[in-house]
């Protein structure tokens, strides 16, 4: 930051208004096609390191920039070496990281640092570093009026410079000082910035248009954001740098600068910048896009919040323009954006007003065809109703006359033909003689609504009780000799329902692992957790025990009081059935695999087993 002492010292060396810089290490247009007369000074002719000086190209506050030959490899650069008076401790540190930052830059767009060093001058060690020399340049307005470029060659050489500005904000490095003699065009018509880094951190040249009343402002106020013209131009950030290039911009297109500073005192500047609302382009030149006036109205915006985010957002939204597709500066309109598509994409648009018109023809004739036919379909409807009518009485004598015969089947004894022609009916006809009919083929011994579907059906070794378990977690016993049934809710679904040997107990197996014993004549029901998997089948064993197969493949044997007696680990993973032999003391199981193995429950080890493939071991 400049200090008051620095004031005078800015002052000197003005050769174009609008390239003073408050940095003292500027190395400006003015060193390429300098207007700095060859002056007597003490370093030129010497050598330091590498580099013979030939002359001086540039001056400023802090050092000098000259031109010098490099002797390995050869050729020419711009060495810019540090003043004995202005070497004091902070401008020796700021320069070390200037020449730090310029050298992380390698873009083609931006000046090169080549090397650095330190020369010792009266007993001062005094830095220096050697950059990019473009002999030949312009700056970028100079180089657009004498080339005569176009509106669209104007735009791609700007992008360009957008790329290389980017490409520094990409390494945390911001100009602040962009302005036409930073942007250097060579004699190829290729862009370099200079200065890349420079004003981020240096003081200043001179002092016209380029300082604040309190002697703090970093730049050139003719391309300065608002920001640096306040209270504190530290206060930046990249959309700083996309302010300055909207000025560049601004240049470009129209050939004059948004606000003319010219005349106006020193002190009042940095004001007009910050509430003077630049001149429309459009009302310069009346020939610019409306597009291009937006975009350079929302990278002139006084708030840093209204204006472009990035300087990669900005180009973004110029290459939009040449390709009509809607920019962002403006929300458009759907007429804009239509009008856009119909430029960029004439072919498909025609095609698409084509295929408009034809869908447009084909449906009127399709409402014509509709009116036409309108007749005709009222009379199929009524044609299709009185079809169905007739077929609705023709069901219903079929179905009187199936009911006739039902009724002769029998009398004469043919319950099976019975009941195949009432199975044949149509179930919306059915009534109550129907379901007497039924009633009288009908030989099942009992019947059940279920409702629910069923994992699980066992009977009592007397024959007293039947058990069916159902999804959900429902068990229904019933009692045969006086049909009762009752239902019974468990916490979770019961997979394996069976009786004991005696029939006084059911032993229950359920998907949450858990076994149930339910004493039949006490009326009790004890719930078993064994945190284990599934259980899938259950078998009794005789003796008030009984043996689970699990979906792990494990196999357990229990008694009615839930103690563990021992365990079996099959082969061939879930165990889907168990069945006990008592004469043989053996139990046989059946594995999800199609493995079977018999077990002697004596000493619960295998004595056969027999795989899905028919292999017995």
């Amino acid at each position: 930051m400049q200090d008051a002492s620095n004031f005078d010292d800015v002052t000197r060396d003005t050769s174009d208004p609008h390239a003073e810089t408050h940095h003292d290490d500027k190395a400006s247009g003015d060193w390429i096609d300098t207007n700095v007369g060859v002056r007597a000074d003490e370093w030129i002719g010497r050598t330091i390191g590498q580099f013979e000086i030939i002359r001086i190209i540039g001056m400023g506050g802090m050092g000098n920039v000259y031109e010098a030959k490099q002797t390995h490899p050869h050729r020419s650069v711009a060495l810019k070496i540090v003043k004995t008076a202005a070497a004091t401790p902070a401008t020796l540190h700021r320069f070390e990281m200037e020449s730090e930052l310029l050298a992380r830059l390698q873009h083609p767009g931006i000046a090169q640092v080549y090397d650095s060093g330190h020369q010792t001058q009266d007993d001062v060690l005094l830095p220096y570093f050697a950059m990019e020399y473009v002999p030949g340049s312009r700056s970028i307005t100079d180089y657009a009026e004498e080339e005569h470029l176009s509106r669209e060659g104007r735009l791609a050489l700007f992008l360009r410079v957008c790329d290389a500005v980017q490409y520094g904000h990409g390494r945390g490095i911001i100009h602040r000082d962009l302005k036409p003699s930073n942007i250097l065009i060579t004699s190829s018509g290729r862009p370099k910035v200079i200065d890349f880094g420079v004003a981020l951190m240096a003081g200043s040249d001179e002092v016209e248009k380029t300082i604040n009343i309190e002697g703090k402002f970093v730049g050139t106020l003719q391309w300065s954001s608002p920001e640096q013209c306040g209270d504190d131009p530290r206060d930046v950030d990249v959309r700083t740098d996309v302010y300055s290039l909207g000025v560049l911009m601004f240049q470009l297109m129209t050939g004059e600068l948004p606000y003319v500073l010219k005349g106006i005192p020193l002190y009042r500047a940095p004001l007009v910048i910050r509430e003077t609302k630049p001149a429309p382009p459009q009302s310069i030149d009346p020939s610019i896009p409306i597009e291009i006036d937006q975009i350079l109205m929302k990278s002139l915006a006084k708030e840093r919040e209204s204006r472009y985010e990035s300087v990669a957002e900005l180009a973004t939204d110029i290459r939009r323009f040449p390709n009509n597709q809607p920019i962002l500066a403006k929300s458009p309109t759907a007429m804009h954006r239509l009008r856009l598509y119909a430029r960029r994409n004439q072919l498909k648009f025609r095609a698409g007003i084509v295929v408009f018109l034809a869908l447009l023809l084909g449906l009127t004739g399709l409402i014509w065809g509709f009116v036409e036919s309108e007749a005709r379909q009222r009379d199929m409807v009524r044609a299709l109703l009185v079809e169905a009518a007739a077929r609705s009485v023709a069901e219903q004598k079929a179905y009187v006359a199936t009911i006739g015969t039902v009724q002769a089947a029998i009398a004469n004894g043919s319950l099976e033909m019975a009941r195949r022609h009432l199975s044949e009916t149509t179930r919306e006809l059915r009534g109550w003689e129907w379901n007497y009919l039924r009633g009288i083929v009908d030989q099942s011994l009992r019947a059940w609504m279920i409702g629910d579907r069923l994992t699980s059906l066992t009977t009592s070794p007397n024959g007293k009780y039947i058990a069916l378990a159902y999804e959900g977690g429902r068990v229904t016993l019933h009692y045969e000799p006086s049909a009762i049934s009752r239902d019974i809710m468990l916490p979770s679904e019961v997979k394996a329902v069976t009786f004991s040997d005696d029939g006084k107990m059911l032993f229950l197996g359920l998907s949450n692992g858990d076994i149930g014993v339910l004493g039949l004549e006490i009326d009790t029901l004890l719930l078993f957790n064994q945190e284990m998997s599934s259980v899938e089948s259950i078998a009794s064993l005789g003796n008030d025990v009984f043996a689970t197969g699990h979906a792990d493949g494990m196999i357990y044997t229990w008694n009615s009081e839930g103690e563990h007696i021992s365990s079996m680990m099959g082969e061939g993973g879930m165990v889907l059935a168990l069945d006990y032999d008592a004469a043989n003391d053996s139990l046989a199981s059946g594995t999800i695999d199609g493995t079977v193995v018999v077990w002697k429950m004596k000493d619960a080890i295998p004595i056969f087993q027999s795989n899905s493939h028919g292999r017995n071991s």
